[in-house]
This record gives structure tokens, sequence and C-alpha cells, in this order.
């Protein structure tokens, strides 16, 4: 699996103003992982870190900086052969949905005696 240049991920996103969809849980980072079918091995040999590191962001262990975010971004892009921004679009639609499920899960239960 060919490592992406480094150069023109730091010309790409790191000369440019913070966007939203920047930051990462551990869970959106397993999810982007799992949209390209790539393994924690996989992943971690693309980005450049130990496996083991890849495991401790997804359970929540470490937290996901702006600037590693950014690179995962990136590197799901690169892994799954499409733009950044369609990457930050499936994202973002992905949050909705959770954010859905979450209230649904949450919200309380109607009387249907009343």
């Amino acid at each position: 699996m060919p490592r992406f240049k480094i150069r023109e991920f730091n010309r790409q996103y790191f000369n440019r103003r913070p966007h939203p969809e920047d930051t990462l849980t551990g869970a959106e980072l397993r999810w982007l992982r799992g949209s390209c079918d790539a393994s924690q091995d996989s992943f971690a040999l693309l980005l450049g870190i130990a496996p083991n590191t890849v495991a401790r962001y997804e359970m929540g262990k470490l937290p996901i900086r702006r600037p590693f975010a950014r690179l995962v971004v990136y590197a799901v892009s690169e892994l799954c052969d499409v733009t950044a921004t369609e990457t930050r679009t499936q994202l973002v639609k992905w949050r909705k949905r959770q954010r859905h499920h979450e209230r649904r899960i949450t919200a309380p239960a109607r009387n249907a005696s009343a």
C-alpha cells in the first residue's frame, strides 16, 4: 500500500481555514477506516503509525487532534480513491444518522392509553 505525499497533504490541508468536519471521534475513525475495508494494520501503515495506536484512537484512549483528523480524511480519500470533500460529506451524513439514532433511543416513550 503506497504512502501518500506529505508535502501535497500539507499544501492542501494545512494552508486553509479550519473546517468543522476536521475533528473526529474514535467511532468516526473506525467508520471511516471500515468504509474502505481497511484493517487497522494496513491503515496504520498508510498513516505511518503503530497499529495499536489506531486501536487506542478508536477506543477513545487517545484524543484525535485536528491535524491528525485532517490527515485521516486525506488518507481515507486516497485509500478509497475519492476526493477529500466526498469523504467529509459522507462523514457529515454519518454523523447526522448517528445523532438521529441517538435521539430515537433517548426519546421518552409515548403513552398510548392517554
